[in-house]
């Protein structure tokens, strides 16, 4: 399990930005509000999204779906089926 930096911040909830890409462009931007230690899963579910059918990443690099969130990041989801 992987555990996204603190950043020093002790809120219990965090701001999460949210990139849905699709054929490389963004099809949808999202802010959620997200309690500190929620896991990508738990994201991913409040988005009605099937961690089988995205690849989610921080930055440029993939993130495995029980990584805990415990600072405000931005997240890109690339749908990996196509007609998603």
């Amino acid at each position: 399990m992987r555990i996204l930096p603190n950043n020093g911040k002790d809120k219990k909830k965090l701001k999460v930005k949210v990139e849905i890409l699709h054929e490389g462009r963004i099809r949808e931007e999202l802010e959620l509000e997200v309690v500190r230690g929620e896991r990508i899963l738990d994201i991913l579910r409040k988005l009605n999204l099937n961690v089988e059918e995205v690849v989610v990443l921080v930055g440029e690099e993939p993130v495995p779906e029980d990584t805990k969130v415990t600072s405000e990041i931005k997240l890109k989801i690339i749908p990996v089926v196509p007609g998603v």
